[in-house]
């Protein structure tokens, strides 16, 4: 086997399905493949099975394997997914439910912002390789962090295109309420009969692959959390669960033994730091593309604190301000922007 003769790292673009070209030879990672025509730096694992390694802020984000030649007959026209596990291949993460892929809009932006771009934060990126992981290996992940970090968002994004059912569940459910509201989410029929009904019912339905996400995880009390970790432990379902919540979500999992120790993945988010707001805020809206930088981290310092639904609200009212006024984002519109706010 040959040798890659390389830099350490050394940028590439992501082609179509997730494909980066490395010393001539095509590599894949599932995770990659809706950031088509981003630039990526990677580098050649250090594990001896000849992966690729994809960075963002100098941490590993994910890891893509050599595409073995595509096979005749072979639908995906990947060859397969070499970074899948065998026999996985065919589960969650290529074929859902064994439907096509869902054509799903990308995630709005707050208040509906017009011309934001996605903006691939340590955050997002982290997130979306935590859910592709447990979405393969049917395990449980917690995304936690306080509100306005981006959470949802990189939720609904990560699942895009993807069957799944997301629960937000009213505030303390009885464990009746618990099952049911999930029974009705992912069915689309009403929860008739006991809790051990509708129970016995739901576990039936789950065995079959299926992505259950639960957004604002923190109203569930912690017998309802326990409750759905045992619906996870029977050897006869099959599903990812993804808890998505505030820090008091992280704590009550942390308080159950039990639970705490299937995390699969947990992810913090947590407010961007200046060096992160100077890198992608520039790309997150035209507003920014020729702002200043002590302008970008004045907004952040007096108004966003690293807060991307501040950041979004920050961003609709100048973007509307300046092209009232027609002029480019500066210091006074910040100070009319603040003097509001």
């Amino acid at each position: 086997m040959s040798t890659l003769a390389i830099p350490d790292e050394v940028r590439r673009t992501v082609r179509r399905g997730g494909l980066i070209r490395f010393d001539n030879r095509d590599f894949h990672a599932a995770t990659l493949a809706r950031h088509e025509g981003a630039q990526v730096l990677v580098r050649l694992g250090d594990d001896g099975e000849g992966a690729l390694e994809i960075l963002h802020e100098g941490r590993v984000v994910c890891r893509a394997g050599e595409r073995p030649p595509e096979q005749p007959g072979d639908p995906t026209g990947v060859g397969g997914l070499v970074n899948v596990p065998a026999g996985r291949a065919s589960g969650c993460v290529a074929e859902p439910f064994d439907a096509p892929p869902l054509e799903e809009p990308e995630p709005a932006h707050y208040h509906q912002l017009v011309r934001a771009s996605v903006i691939l934060t340590e955050n997002l990126l982290l997130a979306r390789c935590a859910i592709a992981d447990v979405i393969d290996e049917y395990a449980i992940a917690v995304v936690y962090g306080e509100p306005g970090l981006g959470k949802t968002f990189a939720l609904e994004w990560a699942l895009r295109g993807l069957h799944h059912t997301t629960v937000v569940f009213p505030s303390r459910p009885s464990p009746r309420e618990n099952v049911a509201r999930l029974y009705e989410d992912i069915t689309g029929r009403p929860a008739v009969g006991s809790r051990y009904k509708v129970e016995g019912a739901l576990r039936e339905g789950l065995r079959r692959p299926h992505i259950i996400a639960v957004d604002e995880a923190e109203k569930l009390t912690g017998e309802c959390l326990d409750q759905l970790r045992q619906l996870h432990d029977y050897r006869d379902t099959r599903f990812s669960l993804i808890f998505v919540g505030s820090p008091e979500c992280g704590r009550v999992i942390d308080a159950d033994d039990r639970l705490e120790s299937r995390i699969y993945h947990r992810v913090e988010f947590l407010p961007l730091s200046d060096a992160t707001i100077l890198a992608v805020i520039p790309g997150y809206h035209p507003l920014y593309a020729e702002a200043p930088r002590e302008l970008l981290l004045r907004v952040n310092d007096d108004y966003a604190h690293g807060n991307l639904r501040r950041w979004a609200k920050f961003t609709h009212k100048a973007a509307r301000l300046c092209a009232e006024r027609r002029i480019a984002l500066d210091d006074d519109v910040v100070d009319a922007i603040l003097a509001t706010s």
